[in-house]
């Protein structure tokens, strides 16, 4: 991936699935994308916890 330096990604998946080509970009990338399964299906608890994983100053 062509991302700026210091770049993260953070993918909170709440859902019941785990779709295969989601997995396939994560493991690709895995220096830069952190995957977190979230067992507790509410979107704003998954955005959350996302957010509480972030190291950076920007979240968008």
């Amino acid at each position: 991936m062509n991302l700026p330096p210091n770049t993260e990604i953070i993918i909170t998946n709440q859902s019941r699935e785990v779709h295969d080509e989601t997995m396939e970009i994560v493991k690709k990338h895995t220096d830069v994308i952190y995957y977190y399964k979230i067992f507790i299906r509410c979107l704003p608890h998954a955005r959350n916890y996302g957010i509480s994983k972030a190291t950076g100053n920007i979240i968008t």
